[in-house]
């Protein structure tokens, strides 16, 4: 099922990339299909269709086409990663070397949101609600801060955007 999400842009994306607004918006999204949605003309701003590098203006508005679908295409199942810290808003979690973050084409299983699916469901949460506020690549070990509603994902994201938070 497609469905249509627009947004207007804030001030914490004035003058930065198309791209970076709208992985901000779809964390759990993989960005190699909101790259493809981008280039595939199923992004607007302000009406017309833009490339993935134009730069945004406050109050700007972004329109994108997702495929549902597309969303889903990772299981809750149980995944080897320990809870370093947790509150009511965040938890970080130790993502071990190796560890792919999204499920691909490849690889269905045993990724991070895989097991992230799988925590929060037993916790009787819903994932989706839920978003990664920065990444590791596969091979690199490390702590990874894990936002549990989308208004803990903006304060978190602006900050590691904005440079504040120690690594």
């Amino acid at each position: 099922m497609k469905e249509i999400f627009r947004f207007q842009v804030e001030d914490a994306f004035h003058k930065k990339r198309l791209d970076e607004f709208i992985f901000s918006k779809f964390p759990l999204i993989s960005r190699i299909y909101l790259r493809r949605q981008i280039r595939d003309g199923k992004c607007e701003v302000n009406g017309n269709v833009e490339n993935r590098g134009y730069v945004l203006r406050k109050n700007d508005f972004v329109e994108i086409e997702i495929e549902i679908d597309d969303t889903k295409n990772f299981q809750p199942e149980p995944v080897d990663f320990s809870i370093f810290y947790e509150e009511e808003d965040f938890l970080v979690i130790d993502k071990p070397a190796g560890m792919i973050v999204h499920p691909t084409r490849e690889v269905r299983s045993g990724t991070l949101l895989n097991g992230l699916a799988y925590y929060f469901e037993s916790k009787g949460c819903g994932l989706l609600r839920a978003g990664l506020v920065h990444r590791l690549d596969k091979e690199t070990s490390g702590l990874m801060v894990i936002a549990k509603n989308p208004e803990a994902l903006r304060i978190l994201a602006g900050e590691f955007q904005r440079k504040r938070v120690e690594k």
